[in-house]
């Protein structure tokens, strides 16, 4: 197959991969909008509150893509923030495709070069544990003064903590395993890298920083869609 044959037929696949998707989070809203709870009721939509929700909403997600960018960069990984951020925002629809696994599968297409596949799969997997992290601390720090917890949750905090613990248990292993590894290689091979510890802390302040942006940004929701009394 001829080169100009086969840069057609992975536009193709990848035109088709996007309708797919598209078309398969469509299906999703559409069945949970159309749910008789959620059809019987009326709403007053109020965009003085709706409006700052969406900007708030998007700067959450910008702090949470930043952060991925910057883990591209610290693998030495060349992505602009235009390319970066585009990436990210667009793999976003995967988390609608049961699994997940279709967030990795859209980031490796779109900066997955040749001998860069594995680098962008390693930091989305740090960047989703890091934002997991960083949302138990945040539940961890300021729930208790929110609301009252219920009795599951106050008893099991415990859980919270190996959550926010991740990034660090994920660093250990990663080292473990650049260690082994560097055993097998060659000694001419080119090092091994993982993310510093005071890249990961970084982290964790994008992600709590996305946390609150976020929490705020459902309040305003909150505000802004006023149910209307009934008739």
């Amino acid at each position: 197959m001829s080169p100009g044959n086969r840069r057609r037929l992975w536009l193709a696949i990848k035109t088709a991969l996007a309708v797919a998707i598209v078309t398969g989070v469509a299906v999703q809203f559409t069945k949970i909008l159309s749910q008789r709870e959620l059809k019987e009721l009326q709403f007053a939509l109020r965009f003085e509150y709706l409006l700052p929700a969406g900007v708030l909403y998007l700067m959450a997600h910008c702090s949470w893509g930043a952060f991925w960018v910057r883990l591209l960069r610290d693998q030495g990984i060349a992505v602009s923030w235009f390319a970066g951020l585009r990436a990210y925002f667009v793999s976003q629809v995967g988390k609608y495709i049961p699994g997940k696994v279709a967030v990795i599968v859209i980031r490796v297409g779109m900066l997955g070069k040749p001998g860069t596949r594995l680098a962008v799969g390693v930091t989305a997997t740090y960047e989703t544990l890091t934002n997991m992290a960083a949302g138990a601390l945040v539940g961890m720090l300021f729930l208790p003064y929110l609301v009252a917890l219920p009795a599951e949750v106050s008893a099991n905090v415990v859980y919270l903590i190996a959550f926010a613990a991740l990034p660090v248990v994920l660093v250990l292993l990663h080292k473990l395993a650049v260690r082994l590894a560097a055993r097998s290689r060659g000694p001419d091979a080119p090092p091994l890298h993982s993310p510093s510890t005071l890249l990961l802390a970084q982290g964790l302040l994008h992600g709590a920083a996305g946390w609150c942006l976020l929490g705020v940004s459902l309040g305003l929701v909150i505000r802004g869609v006023v149910p209307e009394p009934p008739a």
